[in-house]
């Protein structure tokens, strides 16, 4: 049959709000111990002029290293609480001096070069003066390895600290999404959530959707959690779907950030320290995504049909035959339904909101039954867009 009678759909896909850039927790959960104890400190060679320190280690046999040059070493037993993460540029120094990297392959050395670089990098941050580093600042060891190796573990904290540490953040791009019905179902494109510090899995769940909606992977089979790269679909049964649909989608997962902490004992004349390892700052972050869905349908006569069908329709009844005129004659009654969907998404984004839902009212014109009403309507869509632009920049300004 060549003549169909055919049912534009409407479905707009508003996604007025985007939501939540990052949304974390007041709770804190780290692997830091609260407390350690100190355990026995060695004399180590002088490797630059006169310069000697101790190797400095916990009862546990793992390093610490001393944060205040001009206060006492503890001693061994003493017990040194946590205070607080120490910055990035501390980190730094932790993720890539001794024992976490080999700088000279020697374990002595190699502590050696990481403790002058956290005293240099504290007197930097603090204004004080390490007077062991007199000579190493004033450029005399510049030229042998080792000298190099202080000055360019000091420089890499410094720049680590000026960028600071990762920022955990889940984003849900909803820009451009485009809802199809087919097969009894309305269907998403595929939606991308961008995450930074994701420690495993994020979970998809929903809130106000229509009974039976659900997610889909890339396959197109049920599923709730994704990992980092994944994408879903959001499925919309048909018999469920209403003129306008409200709801809302929400990514939720972990972040994990590693970090260097500070302890200190009661005694206030010994020295801060740092572990010689880095340790996970985990917080929950969520992000939401909420749409506006409204359709609408409308029968569609042959005389509300576009000049580009029109045209198809000439070219084809050209090349019928008069065997095939007769039998369209017969059956020109019946009629085929061919199922359309139009699709406009607009996206209003909200940067650094936190757990806030911002959602704009938008009339969605009901379907056009000529092409200048289609084009009316097409430039009201433009109109609205515009008008979002200038309001959002009435804001800003």
């Amino acid at each position: 049959m060549k003549k169909f009678t055919k049912i534009i759909t409407l479905l707009v896909v508003l996604a007025v709000a985007f939501v939540t850039f990052f949304t974390a927790s007041a709770a804190t959960t780290t692997t830091a111990p609260e407390t350690v104890k100190t355990g026995k400190t060695t004399l180590i060679g002088s490797y630059l002029g006169t310069i000697k320190l101790n190797y400095k280690t916990l009862k546990d046999g793992s390093v610490y290293y001393c944060t205040q040059f001009r206060k006492e070493t503890p001693e061994s037993g003493i017990t040194m609480t946590k205070v607080s993460p120490m910055d990035a540029g501390m980190a730094y120094l932790i993720a890539n001096g001794y024992p976490n990297k080999s700088i000279m392959g020697d374990n002595n050395k190699d502590y050696y070069i990481t403790q002058l670089a956290v005293w240099w990098y504290m007197d930097i941050q603090t204004g004080g003066t390490s007077d062991v580093l007199t000579n190493i600042k004033a450029g005399k060891y510049n030229d042998t390895k080792m000298g190099q190796k202080i000055i360019a573990l000091k420089d890499g904290a410094v720049a680590a600290k000026a960028k600071g540490y990762t920022k955990p953040s889940l984003t849900v791009n909803v820009k451009n999404v485009e809802y199809k019905l087919k097969d009894g179902k309305y269907t998403s494109d595929l939606i991308s959530v961008k995450s930074t510090a994701l420690n495993g899995k994020y979970t998809v769940s929903l809130v106000g959707a229509p009974e039976g909606t659900y997610i889909v992977n890339e396959n197109n089979e049920k599923q709730v959690k994704f990992a980092k790269d994944e994408k879903f679909r959001v499925v919309i049964p048909e018999s469920k779907a209403s003129e306008t649909m409200n709801f809302s989608v929400k990514v939720a997962g972990v972040s994990s950030v590693k970090k260097a902490y500070k302890y200190k004992s009661a005694d206030n004349s010994v020295q801060n320290i740092v572990l010689g390892n880095l340790y996970e700052e985990k917080k929950d972050m969520s992000s939401t995504a909420t749409f506006k869905v409204t359709t609408t349908k409308k029968q569609v006569t042959p005389e509300e049909k576009t000049e580009e069908e029109t045209e198809e329709e000439v070219i084809e009844e050209e090349e019928i035959t008069e065997e095939t005129t007769e039998e369209e004659t017969t059956t020109e009654e019946e009629t085929t339904t061919e199922e359309e969907t139009v699709v406009v998404t607009e996206v209003v984004t909200e940067e650094q909101v936190y757990e806030e839902v911002v959602e704009e009212e938008v009339i969605v014109p009901d379907t056009a039954s000529t092409v200048s009403s289609i084009t009316y309507i097409l430039g009201g869509v433009i109109a609205i867009l515009g008008t979002g632009l200038v309001i959002k920049n009435a804001k800003k300004a």
